[in-house]
């Protein structure tokens, strides 16, 4: 697993660039440093965003704000995380969308939500129906030890496409750079579902046992 720091000389690796950085929170005092200090935090939110990834994911319950929603379809108005990217699911209890309950991960259908604007407050928040909700979302997840290399890999790559032309001046490194990324990202993404489906297919075998029909339950 790697440091923040060794991702983003990683980067400066890719780009051909022999300098090599020693902090970057807080900078080193270095170009390279400021730069990986400025784009460290958008470049991770645009690339978390991309898929439900295993170790950027939770499942929290809400609180209920106090002011009813100024709303015709919607009941209740929850606060989000404060490290909300991105809803997945939204569900009555925490064991819904837990693998104790039945072990299917995904076997529960999600409660209708809606993440907008409340008119009331102005904040962005959660509209349900349900009094008491479980949030299952994608979050920041900042510590780069809990990631899997290939995502690091992925990440360098995008930290090296954006610094680049600001750094280099060299628009065909940084196009070289997003192509490795767009590359990168996609074998993360393919690493991630391969990992999802061997834990789906070992809680099913536990569940039904070899020989069992499990089209008769």
């Amino acid at each position: 697993m790697s440091t923040q720091v060794q991702i983003c000389n990683m980067a400066l690796n890719y780009l051909g660039h022999e300098a090599q950085i020693v902090s970057v929170s807080p900078p080193d005092g270095s170009r390279e440093a400021e730069l990986f200090s400025r784009l460290w935090t958008p470049s991770i939110e645009e690339i978390i965003a991309q898929h439900d990834w295993s170790f950027c994911t939770k499942v929290v319950s809400l609180a209920q704000l106090t002011v009813p929603p100024d709303h015709l379809y919607w009941k209740y108005a929850f606060d989000l995380p404060s490290d909300y990217v991105r809803a997945i699911g939204l569900y009555p209890d925490e064991t819904h969308n837990d693998q104790a309950q039945y072990g299917a991960r995904y076997f529960y259908d999600s409660l209708p939500f809606e993440v907008a604007i409340d008119p009331a407050t102005n904040k962005q928040c959660l509209f349900a129906n349900e009094p008491v909700v479980w949030l299952k979302y994608v979050f920041v997840n900042n510590e780069t030890t809990t990631w899997p290399q290939i995502f690091s890999d992925a990440v360098s790559w995008l930290l090296a496409a954006k610094i680049a032309v600001p750094l280099l001046k060299d628009i065909k490194l940084q196009d070289y750079a997003r192509k490795n990324y767009v590359y990168w990202l996609g074998e993360a993404m393919k690493y991630e579902m391969e990992q999802e489906r061997a834990l789906n297919a070992a809680i099913v075998d536990s569940v039904y046992p070899v020989g069992l029909n499990r089209n008769n339950d």
